[in-house]
This record gives structure tokens, C-alpha cells and sequence, in this order.
């Protein structure tokens, strides 16, 4: 086996700085796009591009993972576990598969909440953020507010009623989670949220 010199372990550090980086100025692209989108009404885009942004979001996190796996020395950093992804196929016809859920974690004050379903975790996730200042962010799903105490969401099965507040919450369990990284991220509220 060859040596793996200090000359090569700087080239391949280099090398991720660089695609980091690269991606970090396309997310920022894409956030200015979403954000003319905004002021243009064009949801659908808005839509396209939180999920460009998510998606590179999520990648720029697993090269930071590796880059730092890379520092530390490939054969020293045991490699992460990845989730065992499997497709069920029946008959031809790709089958839905199992609905994902959310675990929220709230370190300031020890809090764990995982519900029967994404959306009721989102909903009491939400709830201990309060309600008065998430509407105070102006955060909107599909055009419509994010929380309010009014009921507002076309589409059935999209919203859920907390005490005097309704909250539309996105269908995509991604979405759900990035939005409360954003909300807690606004409002200063520490907060970690695993799809699981």
C-alpha cells in the first residue's frame, strides 16, 4: 500500500475547502433566487428552491463530515454508520414507503419530543418555541402563514389546530425540519431535530 504523504493530505483538504466553498456560493445563489421568487409571488420556485437549498445544505454537511474524517487521518476516524436505505417494488410498481417522523431535542431545558407523526412533533416543537414568536418571523408555507389564529390552509391534512393557533405545516418531513432549524435559528433557541 502506498504512503499517503502530508503533501497529498494537504491537496485532498484543499480540494474539500474548495467544493465547500463552491456549494456554499451556489446556496447563496439559490437563497437570493428564493428570495426575488418571494417578492415576485412565485411559490412554486420558492418551493425549488428551499429544496435546492436543503439538498446542498445536507451535502455541504456530509463533505464537512468527511473533510473532517479526511483531518483526522481516514484510517484513526471510524467511519459514521449510514442507514440501511431499502426499496420495496411489488409487482412492478414502486410501493410508498413508511411515513418518516421527527425527534426534537431541546437541550436548555431537557426536552425530547417525538410523536406518532412528523407533523404533531413539528406542531408541539413549535408550540414550546411559542407560537406569538414564531408568527412574529413571518414564516409561510405554500403562500399561507406558517402559525395563526385564523384557519387558513386549503389543502386538507395540511394543518393542525394547537389551543387558539392554527399551524400549516409543510407535507415533506426535510421541510418540517428545516423549518424549525430556521426558527430556532431566528429566534435564538437551540434545538436539534432528527428524521428517524
Amino acid at each position: 500500500m502506498q504512503i499517503i504523504t502530508e503533501q497529498d493530505n494537504q491537496r485532498v483538504a484543499e480540494s474539500f475547502n474548495a467544493a465547500i466553498s463552491g456549494l456554499n456560493h451556489i446556496a447563496d445563489d439559490i437563497k437570493q433566487s428564493c428570495a426575488d421568487a418571494v417578492m415576485d409571488d412565485d411559490y412554486d420556485k420558492v418551493d425549488a428552491s428551499r429544496a435546492s437549498a436543503m439538498a446542498i445544505k445536507n451535502f455541504v454537511q456530509e463533505l464537512t463530515e468527511l473533510a473532517t474524517r479526511w483531518n483526522q487521518g481516514i484510517f484513526n476516524a471510524p467511519a459514521p454508520e449510514k442507514p440501511q436505505v431499502t426499496t420495496n417494488f411489488r409487482h412492478g410498481v414502486r410501493c410508498k414507503s413508511s411515513p418518516t417522523r421527527l425527534r426534537v431535542t431541546f437541550p436548555a431545558i431537557n426536552k425530547e419530543i417525538q410523536s406518532r407523526t412528523a407533523a404533531q412533533t413539528f406542531v408541539e416543537s413549535l408550540q414550546i418555541l411559542k407560537f406569538e414568536q414564531v408568527a412574529t418571523l413571518n414564516k409561510r408555507v405554500g403562500g399561507y402563514p406558517l402559525v395563526s389564529k385564523t384557519e387558513f390552509s386549503p389543502t386538507p391534512n395540511c394543518h393542525l389546530k394547537c389551543g387558539d393557533w392554527y399551524v400549516n405545516f409543510p407535507s415533506s418531513t426535510m421541510y418540517k425540519k428545516s423549518f424549525l432549524q430556521e426558527i430556532s435559528t431566528a429566534l435564538k433557541i437551540p434545538l436539534r431535530v432528527d428524521v428517524v
